[in-house]
């Protein structure tokens, strides 16, 4: 997929997230499909992929609103990494066996308390924005991929077993508040300029 231009958050001195445009920002419709990259450095990692825009937009919006609130507490039980956790769940899920994690009625289904701080996901990655004390944290973990799908053909396939050996987080990142603040007028400002122009 072709991208025109992008928007650049800053969420810290070193870390920005960047999210990808089809069009101008001026004929960006809600129902374009984006990407979003966390980038550190000259680095570049996707963090949201082959979704539209405004889901993402919204997601970030609604997320950065609770966390400068003080609302979105990580729960007691989460006591180590939680993108280490997730893929105890999603493997767990996978091969049909319950885990002592702990779980909150959906109503469906129930599901791990974790998945409350849930922001984003693209193949092989998990964004997690919560509250600890009085901090904001964007917290970026990797996920194995092969928990519901076969290794393509000529893909390096590494064990279950063997990636939680090796696990370790992509990036914890503490927002301010006085940037959390910030980032959350710029989101509400571009989803109000996409949802005027899909009005169009």
């Amino acid at each position: 997929m072709q991208f025109k231009e992008s928007i650049v958050f800053k969420i810290s001195d070193d870390f920005k997230i960047s999210v990808s445009l089809m069009h101008p920002l001026d004929s960006t419709d809600m129902f374009d499909d984006t990407e979003f990259f966390l980038e550190h450095n000259r680095e570049k990692l996707s963090i949201y992929a082959n979704d539209l825009i405004i889901f993402g937009l919204e997601s970030f919006c609604s997320y950065i609103g609770i966390a400068i609130a003080n609302e979105i507490p990580l729960h007691e039980s989460i006591k180590e990494d939680i993108g280490y956790m997730w893929n105890k769940d999603l493997h767990a899920t996978a091969e049909g066996y319950k885990t002592k994690l702990v779980m909150e009625k959906g109503e469906k289904t129930d599901y791990w308390v974790g998945q409350k701080y849930l922001l984003w996901s693209s193949p092989g990655t998990t964004t997690w924005l919560y509250n600890k004390g009085d901090r904001i944290f964007l917290h970026v973990t990797p996920t194995y991929k092969w928990n519901f799908d076969s290794p393509e053909k000529g893909e390096t396939f590494i064990s279950y077993k063997d990636y939680m050996k090796a696990y370790k987080p992509y990036y914890i990142i503490n927002i301010k508040k006085n940037v959390a603040q910030k980032l959350l007028k710029k989101v509400e400002t571009l989803i109000k300029i996409i949802r005027d122009n899909s009005a169009d």
